[in-house]
C-alpha cells in the first residue's frame, strides 16, 4: 500500500436542506382535554446533513443514504437525548406559562418523549412550538428572541453564540456539538418537531488495511486486527463512528475554516510514517463536505509477529517502536499451546490465545494489604484451593479455612516452572475471592485485600472492537519462565535455567545467576523493554508462593538473572509486571 506521500482530496456540496424524514413516534390514546389544552404525543425527526453531489451508490458504514438523488448524512435519537421547548403566543408573543420555558422533554428507552418530573406537555391553538437540541440546563427567554416565528429565528441568538466543543471524541461530546432546531406543528394527535441542523459537518473517509499477522515460527497461528489513517488530536478531537472503521465526523460552525491534520499506517519495518491535512472552508449550516484521503483504500496484508515486538493499544504490531502510537508493551511469547490456553477450572470454555504481552508496569504494590476480621467464605468459589490462589493451586480434600494447616504450597522447583495460570488466578481472586486473600505471616494468619491485583481490574486494555485481547493479569512464577524461554523474548535454554535455579531454590533468599544462558536471556529481555519504552525500576514482583510465608519472584538485572525470596507481610518499591494475551 501506498505510504510515500502527503496527499489530501476534497470533496465537497452543498444543498437545500430537506425535511422529509425518518422519526422517532409516541403513540397515545384519543385527544384528551386539559386547561385547553390537548394532550398529545410528541414526534422529533431529523433528516440529517445534506450532500447535493449526485451520487449513484451510499456509503452504509458512514451512515450515508441516497434521496431524492443526494447523500443524506443522518442522525438518529436514542434513549437519553433531550430537547429544550419553548412556546409562546402566536399573536401577543408572551409564553404560554412558566412550564414552557426550556421545557424538557427526553426520549425513554421505548421511544417516547417524557417531560422532566412535575412537568407535562400539552398543545395550544394559536401557540408555537419551538425546540433545539440538545437541551441545555439554565437557558431563558433572555436567550431567544420572541418576535420571531421561525425556529431559526427564535433561538438566532444562541446559534450565534454556540460554539461546538474542540474534544468531539465521544459521542456525548460529538452529539452536543450538534445543534438543531425545529417548530412543533399539530398533525393529528402529534406534536410534530422537524429538527434542522445549524451547524456543518466535516466527514473524513481514510484508508484501512486488514492485518493478518502471523507467527514468525508457526504460519498456523494467526491473530488479525484493523488499522486505520489517524487524526490528531492535540487540539482538535474527531468522532469516530464505529472504532476501528476508517470514518471520522467533526461539528463545525457555518462556513468557519478548520484544519485537520493525521498520520498514515506507518512503515512497520522502521516505523515511519506521513503526515496529511486536510483544509476545510468552510459550509452552510445543515450541509457537510466529505473529504476522502489517499482514495480510502481498503487492502488487506499480511506480517508477522515474533518475541520483542512493540504491541499497541491500537492491537498492532510492529518490529519498531511508532512514536505516535500508544504502546502496551511488547510481545513476551508466541504460540497456540499450553502456555497461552486460558484452562481455567471455572470455565466451560478455555480460550486459546496467540501470544503474550508484557505490559507496562503498574505501581501498586501486589504484596501489599489492607488486614480484615472477617474472612470469606472458602466453600463459595467453587474449587478445593488455598487460600491465595497464586503459586501451585493444589487440590486438597477439605475447604481451607483461616485456621485449617490443610493447603499445600509450591516448594519445589518443579511446581513452580509447571504453573502457568497467571491469567485465570487473577480473574479468580477477582471473582471468588473479592479481591481478598489469606496466608500466614510473621504476625500470624492474615486477611487482606490484594490491592495490586484489584488495581489491574480497572486497568484499560486494547479495543476489542479492533482486536480481541484478554484482560490485564499477574503472571505466575511459571508464566515469566516461559517468557525467559526458546517462544519466548529471551531465547534462552529452559534446562539450562532450571538447573541454574535448582541448587539455591530453597537455601538462598537472593542471588543472581550469571551463567552465559542467563546473561543472554536478560540482555535479550531488557533490550525489549527499552525498545518498547518500559521502564521496569529494578525489577519486576512476579507471584509464586514458595512456602506459607514466602514468595518468589525473578526478573532479568544488568548482570543476569535475579531470584529473591521475600515474605507475604513485606512491601517494596519495585515495579511490577502484568500482562496481557492476543
Amino acid at each position: 500500500m501506498k505510504r510515500n506521500k502527503i496527499y489530501y482530496y476534497l470533496g465537497a456540496a452543498v444543498a437545500a436542506l430537506a425535511l422529509a424524514a425518518c422519526s422517532d413516534e409516541i403513540n397515545t390514546e384519543s385527544p384528551v382535554v386539559k386547561d385547553n389544552g390537548q394532550a398529545v404525543s410528541v414526534v422529533v425527526s431529523d433528516h440529517g446533513f445534506d450532500n447535493a453531489n449526485p451520487v449513484t451508490r451510499a456509503n452504509d458504514t458512514n451512515e450515508e443514504t441516497i434521496e431524492d438523488n443526494k447523500t443524506v448524512m443522518t442522525t438518529e435519537f436514542v434513549a437519553g437525548d433531550a430537547i429544550g421547548v419553548f412556546a409562546i403566543n402566536s399573536e401577543t408573543n408572551i409564553v404560554v406559562n412558566d412550564n414552557y420555558i426550556n421545557l424538557k422533554l427526553t426520549k425513554q428507552a421505548d421511544g417516547t418523549w417524557k417531560p422532566q418530573s412535575g412537568k407535562e406537555f400539552l398543545y395550544y391553538q394559536g401557540v408555537d412550538y419551538f425546540a433545539y437540541y440538545p437541551y441545555k440546563a439554565g437557558l431563558t427567554m433572555d436567550d431567544v428572541d420572541r418576535t420571531t416565528h421561525t425556529a431559526e429565528g427564535f433561538f438566532h441568538d444562541y446559534i450565534a453564540a454556540f460554539t461546538p466543543n474542540e474534544d468531539q471524541s465521544t459521542k456525548a461530546n460529538y452529539t452536543a456539538s450538534d445543534l438543531m432546531v425545529g417548530q412543533g406543528s399539530l398533525v393529528g394527535t402529534e406534536c410534530q418537531f422537524q429538527m434542522k441542523h445549524v451547524m456543518g459537518l466535516m466527514v473524513i473517509q481514510v484508508p484501512m488495511v486488514n492485518w493478518t499477522y502471523k507467527d514468525a515460527n508457526d504460519e498456523t497461528n494467526i491473530y488479525n486486527v484493523k488499522e486505520v489513517y489517524t487524526i490528531d488530536e492535540s487540539n482538535k478531537a474527531v468522532y469516530q463512528i464505529d472504532k476501528g472503521e476508517p470514518y471520522y465526523r467533526y461539528i463545525v460552525r457555518p462556513n468557519a475554516s478548520e484544519l485537520l491534520t493525521g498520520k498514515t499506517i506507518p512503515n512497520y519495518d522502521d516505523g515511519k510514517f506521513n503526515v496529511f491535512s486536510i483544509s476545510h472552508t468552510g459550509v452552510d449550516g445543515g450541509y457537510y463536505k466529505k473529504y476522502v484521503v489517499d482514495n480510502a483504500t481498503v487492502t488487506d496484508e499480511e506480517r508477522t509477529f515474533k518475541p520483542g515486538d512493540v504491541y499497541y493499544m491500537d492491537g498492532t504490531i510492529t518490529d519498531a517502536k511508532v512514536s505516535y502510537k500508544t504502546v502496551v508493551g511488547f510481545v513476551a511469547y508466541c504460540g497456540k499451546d499450553e502456555v497461552t490456553l486460558d484452562n481455567d477450572p471455572n470455565e466451560t470454555v478455555h480460550k486459546q490465545w496467540h501470544g503474550i504481552v508484557v505490559a507496562a508496569p503498574f505501581s501498586k504494590p501486589i504484596n501489599s494489604y489492607t488486614i480484615t476480621s472477617t474472612p470469606l467464605a472458602m466453600n463459595t468459589d467453587n474449587l478445593n484451593t488455598n487460600g491465595l490462589c497464586f503459586g501451585d493451586i493444589t487440590m486438597v480434600g477439605s475447604y481451607p479455612t483461616p485456621s485449617s494447616d490443610s493447603q499445600t504450597f509450591i516448594n519445589t522447583l518443579d511446581l513452580s516452572f509447571a504453573d502457568l495460570g497467571g491469567l485465570w488466578k487473577t480473574r479468580f481472586v477477582w471473582n471468588y475471592r473479592s479481591g481478598k486473600y489469606w496466608s500466614t505471616g510473621s504476625g500470624g494468619r492474615v486477611w487482606g485485600d490484594f490491592d495490586g491485583i484489584k488495581s489491574l481490574k480497572s486497568k484499560t486494555k486494547p479495543l476489542s472492537e479492533l482486536c480481541e485481547t484478554s484482560n490485564y493479569y499477574v503472571p505466575t512464577y511459571g508464566d515469566v519462565i516461559q517468557f525467559y524461554g526458546p517462544k519466548g523474548v529471551g531465547g534462552g535454554d529452559l534446562t539450562s535455567l532450571k538447573e541454574d535455579f535448582a541448587s539455591k531454590w530453597t537455601s538462598t533468599s537472593s542471588y543472581t545467576i550469571t551463567t552465559d544462558n542467563a546473561k543472554t536471556i536478560a540482555t535479550n529481555f531488557r533490550q525489549a523493554l527499552t525498545k518498547a519504552g518500559i521502564s521496569m525500576s529494578d525489577g519486576a514482583i512476579v507471584l509464586s508462593q514458595y512456602d506459607k510465608i514466602y514468595f518468589a519472584t525473578t526478573y532479568p538485572s544488568t548482570t543476569g538473572l535475579y531470584y529473591y525470596r521475600w515474605s507475604q507481610g513485606s512491601t517494596t518499591n519495585k515495579a511490577h509486571w502484568c500482562c496481557i494475551n492476543f
